[in-house]
């Protein structure tokens, strides 16, 4: 993984959905690492148990526990039921100098969860961005002409890559036109050209939904590798996107698996087939404690399954769980 560490276990106990004790998250983790299951069954508390330890990384949990209502409300059950939350962690590291605590603080801080759901008109990714905020593409991709810039005139190479995907994603789309804005060199606004006319300059206005969720997508999986951060996590990223184009979302998550250790978290059938069954987790809610549990799936356990079924038709079969 070009010497980046990488998480390959972890325990969580009291935090959210999860419970204490018996009830606590043990779960392996792979490269790609699909979650199913249904709604409340505990994918989006995985993905805000890591938000909280990037915050934790760079001191700064107080803003997350502020943000998120307070304590009661990422203690299992409150803190009446659940006073402290305990983690533990496996992780490898490429190179040995940073194992131990050290590569543990890189991997956490060095972890990003992504959502790219609000694409109203008032939303930070179809406003202009300050040209200088392009470190590393934001949670809610609010950034998202700013880094793009900042790849075209850096990485050209990956910068035509992410807008091939783009152009086979959204047909209209001809070409970006990135500059800062002439009348406020410091702002930077998602400017493209459509295919059909070279001279009309279109604005982050006239994206659908579906496009401009696509375009972060693909400068997220698709980015030069050394602006990657450790781990990915990203809630529904199909939501919008033609079926065709969840291909090719799934895709990209498999390149950029190459780099970056992946977690998704998926209602989408046609995004679990593109996977095999040991990528996958199934999430439930234990029914007397309400805890969440998380199980792997076993690809032989399915064989003969598999022969006759994809494993979106054996999951809404609820076969191995995670349906209501």
């Amino acid at each position: 993984m070009n010497n980046k560490s990488k998480l390959t276990q972890i325990a969580i106990s009291g935090f959210k959905s999860f419970g204490s004790d018996e009830l606590s998250l043990n779960l392996d983790l792979k490269d790609v690492n699909i979650i199913i299951g249904t709604n409340g069954a505990g994918k989006s508390s995985f993905i805000s148990f890591f938000e909280m330890l990037n915050h934790m990384s760079t001191e700064a949990l107080q803003l997350y526990i502020g943000k998120n209502g307070g304590a009661d409300n990422i203690l299992h059950f409150g803190s009446k039921k659940t006073p402290i939350i305990k983690k533990e962690s496996l992780l490898y590291a490429d190179d040995q100098k940073y194992a131990g605590a050290n590569a543990l603080k890189a991997i956490l801080s060095q972890c990003r969860a992504y959502q790219f759901h609000d694409t109203s008109d008032q939303s930070h990714i179809r406003n202009s961005a300050s040209i200088a905020n392009n470190r590393y593409l934001f949670a809610d991709g609010g950034n998202l002409p700013a880094f793009l810039y900042r790849i075209q005139q850096k990485y050209p190479k990956y910068f035509e890559r992410i807008t091939s995907r783009i152009r086979y994603a959204v047909p209209q789309f001809g070409k970006f036109d990135l500059f800062p804005d002439p009348l406020n060199m410091s702002s930077i606004q998602l400017n493209w050209k459509s295919e059909i006319d070279n001279d009309y300059l279109f604005g982050p206005d006239h994206l659908s939904d579906g496009s401009i969720r696509f375009i972060a997508l693909a400068t997220l999986f698709l980015q030069p590798p050394e602006l990657l951060p450790n781990i990915i996590l990203i809630d529904e990223p199909e939501l919008g996107l033609h079926p065709q184009v969840i291909d090719l979302l799934a895709s990209m998550i498999k390149e950029c698996s190459q780099y970056a250790q992946i977690v998704v978290a998926t209602q989408s059938p046609r995004l679990l087939d593109s996977f095999t069954p040991d990528q996958v987790i199934v999430a439930e809610t234990n029914s007397a404690s309400g805890a969440s549990i998380f199980k792997r799936l076993n690809e032989q356990d399915l064989d003969e399954w598999l022969e006759n079924y994809s494993l979106s038709e054996i999951w809404e079969k609820n076969i191995i769980g995670g349906q209501p």
